[in-house]
């Protein structure tokens, strides 16, 4: 609140609550206003509280024009409510924009959401209406959000787990493939020193056909191999193929795409109705450099025959009036008729200019138009080129398709051939297997299961050195994937930490908050100084074991002191009407001061606080005049002698117009 406020406020309502008019001065300080019950004291209570910022005020129903006007210097608070065509229309320019806060802590009245609550004993709203003005709302949202980063930290994490379960497994698979290839190669190295062998004690094998069988081994491997390669490059263009066509597809789907030639045909047209333009346009300013030069000519005609009828006249100052108006009547008659320029007929020098002019309109007109050509040959130009864009797109994926057709034929074609040769091969291997064996036949038939044994074992390591490698490659992968892990544990580890420490962030804020209030109300208490109530306080409820938990409630304690002056807790459920009333009012203004309202609002409005007795409630005005500038609160008339003389008395009536 600024300084500018900090002194006589003048208060203007008319037309709200059963008020019709109302005219008054606010000082700082405590200002009591006296009156009987339905007196409008309410009204004109709840009018000052709206212009500050609290719930629009009533409007009288009977009149289609509220308002009620704070007025300091040049400062205004304002609330208009005009109803004149039926709606209810509000202007406002308030002191502050936080309704709730005014409602809750100023506008302490008998409707007052704090009091309405103690009334109902309901302390769930009690918790949050004390708690509203608190911005717990930053404090959760930080809280969300790293909730859902730690729950993005988790799913990758057992993403992790998922991975290196496999681990072991993969480990074990590659340990044994290690020990198949040594075993198998061991075997391999048996079976070879063994034909080797055989083979120094057999002197009728045929070396050039034994070694011509493994070539065509050798190239029959070689060919499984590169089939094995085409078949791959073939899978991999029919994908490209299947995405050529579905990428054409979307670029034709639903598309009327117009030619380039018509769009060309379309610009040729423009443009040559803009050259046409642009030769009338030449055509008409040649006739308007005509008419200027007839009409200067004419100009000139006359200045010169006005000369020479001068001098001639100076010469002959003896000849008559009636000779020199014949010259005049002469020269008038030569500048006026004229040629017009575009008909042929006889015209003034005032009708060229009239022509000239209406020219002059026509080639504004026309050059209005070559503009809108312009545009249009822009737009059109544009269009052309996205056309042109586009249908250089579609023929690129077209010739790109056909491209991939003629390689994919190409390929199946190769892998037919690559087959044809192999079963060529395959028979040919037959051939020479069964001529080799034929020739041998008289060999040991052992050498020859020792050389099928070593083929079956050479491809038997080649087998499990592939798959060897598959799993190692497997298995480093995964070792790679997850090679972040503890990086991620300690930010999962952070994250906890952080949510830990924002959840008793809420709960110190809370705790920090009720400690306060409470505080307040032993203050208040112990200045109205009750009989029958030694202490009230309000304590966090929350529906879990864990204390730190956010609240869902406050739970109201009272404290009572027996004749004896022995001190015992009741029950809420045992507190009276009065007390209740009491006890609103004591929360409402601990909830003023907590919160430190008179920062933003230096106004406390107290009504219906008869529940109070005249010395009390001047007592709590003493109190709380060291909190609010403006102290505003309602008594009967028999109470004026319990109020010091310090305090501003009112009569309602007086206010009232």
């Amino acid at each position: 609140m600024s300084n500018a406020l900090l002194s006589s406020i003048g208060v203007t309502v008319r037309n709200l609550g059963g008020i019709d008019a109302a005219g008054l001065s606010l000082h700082q300080g405590v200002n009591v206003f006296f009156g009987e019950n339905a007196s409008n004291r309410s009204s004109l209570f709840s009018a000052i509280a709206g212009a500050l910022g609290a719930r629009v005020p009533t409007p009288k129903t009977d009149t289609q024009s509220s308002l009620v006007r704070l007025e300091h210097g040049d400062a205004e608070y304002v609330v208009d409510i005009d109803r004149s065509d039926g709606t209810r229309q509000v202007t406002a320019h308030t002191l502050t924009t936080r309704t709730a806060l005014c409602d809750h802590f100023v506008r302490l009245l008998e409707d007052n959401p704090l009091r309405q609550s103690v009334e109902r004993m309901d302390e769930v709203e009690l918790y949050e209406l004390l708690m509203e003005p608190v911005d717990t709302a930053e404090i959760e949202s930080q809280i969300d959000r790293a909730k859902t980063e730690r729950g993005r930290v988790d799913k990758q994490l057992s993403h992790y787990d998922d991975l290196q379960s496999r681990l072991p497994s993969l480990r074990t698979t590659r340990e044994q493939l290690r020990e198949e290839r040594d075993e198998v190669a061991e075997e391999i190295d048996s079976v070879q020193a063994e034909l080797e062998d055989r083979s120094q004690s057999t002197t009728q094998t045929d070396d050039q056909q034994f070694s011509e069988l493994e070539s065509k081994r050798d190239r029959y491997r070689d060919l499984t191999a590169t089939l094995r390669t085409q078949q791959e490059a073939l899978d991999s263009l029919k994908d490209e193929r299947q995405a050529v066509e579905e990428e054409l597809a979307d670029q034709t789907d639903g598309h009327d795409v117009e030619s380039v030639d018509d769009a060309k045909a379309r610009i040729d047209d423009r443009r040559g109705r803009k050259r046409q333009l642009a030769n009338t346009i030449q055509l008409l300013q040649t006739v308007i450099e005509a008419g200027r030069k007839t009409t200067q000519q004419s100009a000139d005609l006359f200045d010169t025959a006005t000369d020479g009828s001068r001098a001639s006249n100076t010469a002959r100052d003896h000849e008559s009036e009636t000779d020199h108006g014949h010259v005049t009547d002469t020269l008038t008659q030569s500048t006026e008729a004229m040629a017009c320029l575009t008909c042929g007929s006889t015209v003034t020098p005032e009708d060229i200019e009239g022509q000239i002019t209406e020219l002059q309109s026509i080639i504004a007109d026309k050059r209005d138009e070559q503009q809108a050509l312009d545009e249009e040959i822009a737009s059109l130009e544009a269009t052309r080129d996205r056309i042109q864009t586009e249908r250089d797109r579609i023929d690129r994926l077209h010739r790109r398709a056909e491209q991939l057709d003629t390689e994919i034929d190409e390929t199946e074609a190769t892998i037919e051939s690559l087959q044809a040769d192999r079963a060529d091969l395959d028979i040919e291997i037959d051939a020479l297997e069964a001529a080799v064996a034929q020739h041998e036949h008289d060999a040991d038939s052992a050498q020859q299961e020792l050389q099928d044994r070593l083929t079956d074992l050479e491809v038997d390591r080649g087998r499990i050195e592939g798959r060897f490698e598959d799993v190692t490659a497997e298995i480093t992968e995964i070792e790679s994937a997850v090679a972040n892990r503890d990086e991620l544990e300690a930010r999962r580890d952070k994250l906890t930490s952080r949510l830990e420490a924002l959840r008793n962030r809420i709960y110190d804020v809370e705790r920090e908050t009720v400690d306060t209030i409470n505080t307040v109300m032993d203050e208040v208490i112990t200045e109205l100084a009750f009989e029958n109530i030694s202490r009230v306080w309000v304590e966090r409820h929350v529906q879990t074991d864990n204390q730190k938990a956010r609240a869902d409630g406050f739970d109201l304690h009272i404290v009572r002191t027996t004749d004896e002056g022995a001190a015992y807790e009741d029950t809420v459920g045992t507190l009276s009407t009065s007390e209740r009333e009491v006890i609103g009012i004591v929360l409402g203004v601990a909830g003023y001061i907590v919160h430190d309202v008179h920062e933003t609002v230096p106004f406390l409005l107290l009504d219906a606080i008869e529940s109070i007795d005249a010395e009390r409630t001047a007592s709590l005005l003493s109190y709380l005049s060291e909190y609010a500038d403006y102290l505003l609160a309602t008594a009967h008339p028999e109470d004026r002698g319990a109020f010091p003389s310090s305090v501003r008395s009112l009569e309602i009536s007086d206010a009232l117009d």
